[in-house]
């Protein structure tokens, strides 16, 4: 089957999805379209890849240091998330409390970056992994996450 082809089914069963659930009276909270956004990066390509907006790549060293376009998007989102949990009350010591597994796993994670080569480079991508959470949390803290 043709790439473009199966691009129009795929897109064409999705608006098919979205005016399904206008029918039934579905509407999703707007908060809902920062893990849309999120998911959809993380997914697929950076931002920067997107608009062909990315640095240039001429030693190793350089793809450590990341994209600074992609670093902001990724940084206005995680920013956005925690705006959409507090406005909603949101307890970061219960949830800690109440997930004392995952709590030690991040808390982990963030002490190894003491013994990290790249050190910097580990805990942009603990607080990725963070982000990670925040939306995960944005999108259960929804009045209705399904």
């Amino acid at each position: 089957m043709p790439k473009q082809l199966f691009l129009l089914l795929f897109v064409g069963f999705i608006v098919w999805l979205f005016a399904r659930d206008r029918k039934l009276g579905l509407r999703p909270a707007g908060s809902l379209w920062v893990p849309l956004l999120w998911v959809a990066i993380v997914g697929s390509r950076p931002v920067s890849a997107w608009l062909d907006a990315g640095m240039h790549i001429d030693k190793p060293d350089d793809y450590l240091d990341g994209s600074p376009m992609d670093r902001n998007v990724y940084l206005v989102l995680i920013v956005a998330g925690l705006v959409i949990l507090s406005r909603r009350g949101f307890s970061w010591g219960r949830t800690i409390r109440e997930n004392k597994a995952l709590a030690c796993l991040f808390l982990y994670w963030l002490l190894s970056e003491v013994w990290s080569d790249y050190s910097v480079v580990s805990i942009k991508r603990w607080i990725k992994d963070v982000g990670n959470l925040i939306m995960v949390m944005v999108i259960l803290t929804d009045e209705e996450p399904i």
